[in-house]
């Protein structure tokens, strides 16, 4: 699966944040959704690297964007974040939009991720220089973080501006559920930007007022001991419908949060791939239910296979006779590259072969039985 990094220079020049002619159009008009909505429904449709610099981001609605607004992109896969990339907007073009980013948290890229509002950064304004000649000219105004103002003149003298109160302490993420990791708490809300403090007296060589202070970013909650984790299982029974041909084990309880599903930088598409969102090394563990329902003795072959190519050396053949049921158990120690995904493939002759999954039952009361679990750790 390829990636797509889109970076541009930006430069910032009075109130125009970026060149017209640098922006391209990411999708024909009859693609970009223009509806009204709010900023925390619009959804990253690009790849984006969490390095600091100017950046070209695709969304799916540009409407809720304003040029010289401040937003925060958070990863968007599961209940809780640890990535975000923050910055200011400047043009917009069709669901193109542009943004300096000048804050980040977290490594790799953010793929499907949200938006929020940031807060602003205090910044010194520009100190007045002694004029020449003549009247005593207007002092040069305070601005916010992003393009700065003219040079004022010589301004009359005035006393030094109060400091700026500090932004309250964003709240405390909650944590995460218990499980076999604690998923990860989601991160918390910013803290409010610091009023800027106004300019200092203009003397000589006047003192220039002091900077606003900065509101205090939200504490984000705890992190996994081992990175990226999930865990997912399937509550139907997977029979055959041809033989001799790779077949891919399917997920139906894949969502975080749900029904005992857990996980973090890991996520099923399509109910057979599993995707991981950092490169690392992965310890992939499975179960299967394995059942024959007619007589004779059969063969199932089990593999792991990477980008729809087979793994080397990864294929384990079970036999089963008769009526029997026997669980195929073992994991795979592979490294994976963010971004790309693995399946679980298995293939037989017997048509009569399933992955069999039972309801619950009673006498006594007991939980059912998935056709397959998987569970995923990123061990480094």
């Amino acid at each position: 699966m390829k990636k797509r990094h889109l970076v541009i220079g930006l430069c910032f020049v009075t109130s125009a944040l970026i060149s017209a002619s640098a922006i391209r159009t990411n999708a024909a008009s009859g693609d970009c959704d223009l509806s009204q909505t709010t900023l925390n429904k619009v959804v990253l449709t690009s790849s984006l690297p969490l390095v600091k610099g100017q950046a070209l981001i695709d969304v799916d609605n540009p409407t809720p964007f304003i040029t010289g607004m401040r937003v925060r992109v958070m990863s968007g896969s599961s209940l809780a974040s640890t990535k975000f990339a923050e910055g200011r907007v400047g043009l917009i073009r069709d669901c193109t939009i542009a943004v300096n980013i000048d804050a980040v948290s977290g490594v790799g890229a953010i793929k499907n991720g949200r938006f929020s509002v940031a807060g602003e950064t205090g910044r010194v304004g520009p100190r007045g220089f002694r004029g020449l000649t003549g009247a005593t000219g207007a002092r040069g105004i305070a601005g916010l973080t992003g393009p700065m103002g003219p040079i004022g003149l010589t301004g009359a003298t005035r006393a030094t501006g109060a400091i700026g109160p500090t932004g309250p302490t964003g709240s405390t993420g909650p944590t995460g559920a218990t499980g076999a990791t604690g998923a990860t708490g989601p991160t918390g809300a910013t803290g409010p930007t610091g009023a800027t403090g106004p300019t200092g007296a203009t003397g000589s060589t006047g003192p220039t007022g002091p900077q606003g202070v900065q509101g205090i970013q939200g504490i984000q909650g705890p992190v996994g001991p081992f990175g990226s984790y999930g865990s997912f299982y399937d509550t139907t029974t997977q029979t055959l419908t041809t033989t001799n041909t790779p077949i891919p084990m399917t997920f139906n309880q894949v969502t975080p949060g749900t029904n005992g599903v857990i996980a973090a930088g890991v996520s099923v598409v399509g109910g057979s791939k599993i995707y991981v969102e950092d490169t690392g090394v992965y310890n992939i563990q499975f179960s299967a239910q394995v059942a024959k329902e007619d007589a004779g003795i059969d063969t199932m072959d089990i593999w792991l296979s990477v980008d729809g190519s087979p793994v080397p050396w990864t294929n384990t053949s079970i036999t089963i006779d008769t009526a029997k049921r026997y669980v195929a158990a073992w994991n795979f120690m592979v490294e994976l590259t963010g971004g790309h995904y693995f399946q679980l493939l298995y293939s037989t002759a017997d048509i009569q072969m399933s992955l069999l999954a039972v309801p619950p039952q009673t006498g006594p009361t007991r939980p059912g039985i998935p056709s397959v679990i998987l569970t995923v750790t990123q061990v480094r």
